[in-house]
């Protein structure tokens, strides 16, 4: 007998990045309140979608340069 309960199995690698974000109540009331509107089992979804709408797109086969890292640190920390 299959069990078909849950989710299926995936076919993919899964590569996890676990993050841990400061906010600063002076700073990052936009952030703050972007979070706060966001149900807590959603948020990675609504960082991926703020991260590929935020125009950060690296190919897989490119070199991360100076400039990239640089327009990063300027999208992430204004």
């Amino acid at each position: 007998m299959t069990n078909l309960r849950g989710r299926p199995p995936l076919t993919c690698e899964v590569i996890q990045i676990r993050l841990t974000l400061s906010l600063h109540d002076d700073r990052d009331k936009d952030l703050i309140l972007f979070f706060k509107n966001v149900p807590s089992r959603k948020r990675a979804m609504a960082v991926k979608a703020a991260l590929r709408s935020g125009g950060v797109m690296v190919e897989p086969e490119q070199e991360c340069v100076e400039d990239d890292m640089e327009s990063f640190d300027n999208f992430l920390f204004g």
